[in-house]
């Protein structure tokens, strides 16, 4: 009711509302009274409001090395935002461009066959039909599976016939046993 009253009667007659309806709810009026009260005074007895203080925030400024071209502009810009931005400190890193790790690898490489989660296209040596495949084991372990099943599913061109002397020397070596 403090807040929302913006003058001293409506105030009043707030507070006789809320007092009626209280004692309809069964809220002894001097409760009700007592109440009221301590909010009247904590709004009269409010201590005023202290200052903010003014903190001042680090700002990191990262600006290549390029020798003394790049202390002067580093300066600029801290004379720059300490006149516009009083409460802004400005904090320059000199950093280098080329920093010595960027020469060297850290893993070898990996050669083509052995690599993992690729996309690979296989194209029959005898349609000419494209297949699109992905894996996530070895392209050489996939690969030999391909082959593997080419030699399955292709008739074979030169098939081996047992000679007849070899019929003979397993007739023999049975009948011997």
């Amino acid at each position: 009711a403090i807040q929302i009253c913006s003058s001293k009667n409506s105030l009043h007659k707030e507070f006789d509302f809320i007092r009626g309806l209280c004692a309809k709810n069964g809220y002894p009026a001097r409760f009700v009274n007592s109440i009221i009260k301590r909010q009247l005074n904590l709004q009269k007895s409010t201590a005023p409001p202290t200052p903010i203080e003014t903190t001042t925030d680090t700002v990191v400024l990262r600006v290549p090395y390029f020798g003394a071209e790049s202390q002067i502009y580093g300066k600029r810009v801290t004379a720059a935002a300490a006149k516009h931005y009083p409460f802004k400190k400005i904090r320059v890193v000199y950093d280098v461009t080329d920093r010595i790790g960027r020469g060297f690898q850290l893993k070898d490489s990996i050669a083509d066959e052995f690599k993992s989660g690729v996309v690979y296209e296989a194209t029959c040596s005898t349609c000419n039909q494209a297949y699109v495949g992905q894996t996530f084991r070895h392209l050489n372990t996939r690969i030999h599976e391909h082959i593997l099943d080419l030699k399955k599913f292709l008739p074979q061109t030169a098939t081996v016939k047992p000679s007849t002397k070899s019929k003979q020397r397993k007739k023999k070596e049975t009948t011997r046993n």
